[in-house]
């Protein structure tokens, strides 16, 4: 594959992963004067955190072909990133003097653009962002605590701005009268070493789903009104009063077949137990799958199948013959698969390339024969072979010869050609296979 690079291309392997590229393009041309600032060496800036004084030139692409784009805030933060096509994505972001923005991209004009209107920022908002999803270019969808959706629209011309619609999604944790003032949308997750969301909202042939916490909702029509969220199922089932569920992923190919995949967390004699948890919804209902004893090291709980291991499994997606894959504990890919006559099986390939300093954040799995993950500082590309012992390699991310040292949160895309990894300020594009 192009740009593929096998772990044997350095010996050091932590410190030279993404040093294999080259720099042999040539740089893009400057921004006009008041364009956006973009950090040219990636990893660098300047000592007291300031941003740079002027702006630079964009750096080239790397050697895999991962081209940096132009971000409108030199301290963009981009959690999360949704591709419609080659020509058009949006993304929602963080800043420590701006909150939580949201990003449209536009491929005629080679740059990101503010579409928000700052409401998810005021009204005690905007402490964080989750994800984001878009089922068009004239509608979008994304998740900002404390436990909101809220909902965007274009409008049709001559009208120019957006428009936005909040909801907040009601706390339905056992304990949530309990602590009413909690946030029960962000929790600390040890395997990838970062706090991450539970809350989420995301969609498939016309139905929109939400979660929060351990309640999952879908967008519906409220007593023949209005849409709103209405509780589609609640996992209340905890074993041990300091035990909690969360929502973390949700995946399906069509309105018929959705799965929620979860965690059932436990701390048990001063260290973390986290089961993975996964909720099957047919036209038939809700069917618990997957479930774990946190009390027992995850094992089969009320003759429910386990999933195998510890660790949340994220970014969960929907493969041909009713499979699902995602990254599981931030070092290894889940397949998980049924039903097959009635039972349900967890596949794991585990992810060696020796890179015990640099956790798994998130994966895109495009197709059987392919997928990718995006980690600390790194991109991984995997194929068919991985479920069989096969190898996984690095897509390089190195710009003006120099590694990218800081997370990238998200990978996601539309294809092979139509790639994007996003973090803590880098938006890469990636259209070459």
């Amino acid at each position: 594959m192009r740009g593929m690079l096998l772990v044997a291309c350095s010996s050091a392997v932590g410190a030279a992963l993404v040093a294999c590229a080259t720099t042999d393009r040539s740089a893009a041309p400057p921004q006009e004067d008041g364009g956006p600032s973009v950090i040219t060496e990636a990893g660098t800036e300047p000592p007291d955190g300031s941003p740079p004084d002027a702006v630079e030139p964009i750096p080239p692409c790397s050697d895999a072909g991962w081209c940096p784009t132009a971000l409108p805030d030199v301290d963009l933060v981009v959690k999360d990133v949704w591709p419609l096509s080659s020509k058009h994505a949006f993304a929602i972001a963080e800043s420590a003097t701006l909150g939580v923005k949201v990003l449209e991209w536009n491929d005629v004009e080679e740059k990101w653009s503010y579409i928000d209107d700052n409401s998810q920022n005021q009204g005690g908002l905007g402490a964080y962002a989750a994800n984001i999803w878009a089922p068009s270019a004239d509608e979008v969808f994304y998740s900002v605590a404390y436990g909101t959706i809220v909902h965007g629209k274009r409008p049709a011309p001559p009208a120019t701005k957006w428009t936005w619609e909040h909801q907040r999604l009601q706390d339905h944790s056992p304990d949530a009268e309990a602590n009413p003032d909690h946030d029960h949308g962000y929790r600390i997750n040890k395997y990838i070493e970062y706090q991450y969301p539970t809350m989420g909202v995301w969609g498939v042939a016309g139905d929109v789903y939400a979660w929060y916490a351990n309640t999952v909702y879908r967008w519906a029509s409220v007593n023949g009104g209005a849409f709103g969220w209405v509780v589609d199922y609640t996992a209340a089932d905890i074993d041990e009063p300091d035990e909690h569920i969360f929502f973390v992923s949700a995946a399906g190919a069509s309105a018929d077949e959705v799965w929620f995949v979860g965690v059932r967390q436990r701390t048990v004699s001063g260290s973390d137990v986290d089961c993975p948890l996964v909720v099957r919804r047919t036209t038939d209902g809700h069917e618990r799958i997957f479930d774990g004893d946190t009390g027992a090291s995850c094992s089969e709980r009320l003759g429910i199948a386990t999933a195998g291991g510890r660790g949340w499994i994220l970014d969960v997606q929907a493969l041909p013959g009713n499979r699902f894959a995602g990254i599981q504990g931030g070092r290894e890919i889940t397949l998980l698969s049924g039903p097959d006559d009635g039972a349900y099986s967890a596949q794991h390939a585990p992810i060696r390339l020796g890179l015990y300093d640099r956790p798994l954040y998130s994966a895109y799995v495009p197709s059987s024969d392919e997928l990718w993950l995006s980690g600390m500082g790194i991109v991984v590309r995997g194929d068919a072979t991985v479920w069989d012992g096969g190898s996984f390699g690095v897509s390089t991310i190195s710009l003006n010869g120099g590694p990218i040292s800081r997370p990238m949160y998200k990978i996601r895309g539309t294809s092979d050609t139509n790639l994007w990894a996003v973090g803590v300020r880098h938006a890469l594009h990636k259209t070459t296979h």
